[in-house]
C-alpha cells in the first residue's frame, strides 16, 4: 500500500542524483496500523515483516518499526489505530499514551523476532523482481557465502501466503 517500494527507491534515486548513493539510509518510523482483532493483527504482522524485508533488501542499514507499544484505540480510544509491536497494558495512564509499565507482545513481535533470527548476519545482495507482477523478493548472503531468498506477495494480492 501507499507505493512503499516506489517511495523507497525514489529516496535512493534522490541520493544518487546528489552524488550521495553511499549515504547510509535508516528508517525509524514505519509501521502498519492494526486495531485489536485477528484479521487486522495478521495484516499488521504481514505488513511489518514485508516492510522490514523491503527496507533491508533495498539497502537500509537500520529499520526500526514505529512504535514499540500501542498508543491507540485499545485503551486511549484514539482514531489513529495501533501501530505497536506490543500491547500497552497500563490502563491507569490514559493521558500518557506512549508510556507503559506493563506490555504484552502482539503477533508481530514473534514474526519480527523470527525474521531477525533468520537474517542475522546476512546482507542484501540482489532484488528479485522477476517473480510476477504481485511478487517481489530479495536475496541475502552471509559472510560464509550462504544465501537465503525472501519472496513476498503484494499486500493487495490475497491469493496466497504472505511474507
Amino acid at each position: 500500500p501507499n507505493d512503499f517500494v516506489a517511495n523507497v527507491r525514489e529516496i535512493k534515486d534522490i541520493l544518487r542524483a546528489f552524488g550521495r548513493a553511499d549515504m547510509p539510509m535508516v528508517s525509524t518510523e514505519h509501521g502498519f496500523s492494526a486495531p485489536a482483532g485477528v484479521d487486522s493483527e495478521l495484516r499488521q504482522m504481514n505488513g511489518m515483516v514485508r516492510q522490514q524485508l523491503i527496507l533491508l533488501g533495498e539497502g537500509f542499514k537500520f529499520a526500526l518499526p514505529f512504535v514499540v507499544k500501542d498508543y491507540g484505540g485499545d485503551f486511549a480510544d484514539c482514531p489513529e489505530g495501533d501501530y505497536g509491536i506490543f500491547y500497552n497494558l497500563t490502563l491507569e495512564l490514559p493521558n500518557r499514551r506512549w508510556s507503559s509499565r506493563c506490555v504484552s507482545p502482539r503477533p508481530v513481535a514473534a514474526a519480527l523476532a523470527a525474521f531477525s533470527e533468520v537474517l542475522d548476519g546476512f546482507r542484501p545482495t540482489a532484488v528479485i523482481d522477476t517473480l510476477g507482477d504481485t511478487v517481489l523478493g530479495y536475496a541475502y548472503q552471509n559472510a560464509q557465502g550462504a544465501t537465503t531468498i525472501a519472496p513476498m506477495r503484494s499486500a493487495s494480492d490475497r491469493t496466497g501466503s504472505h511474507a
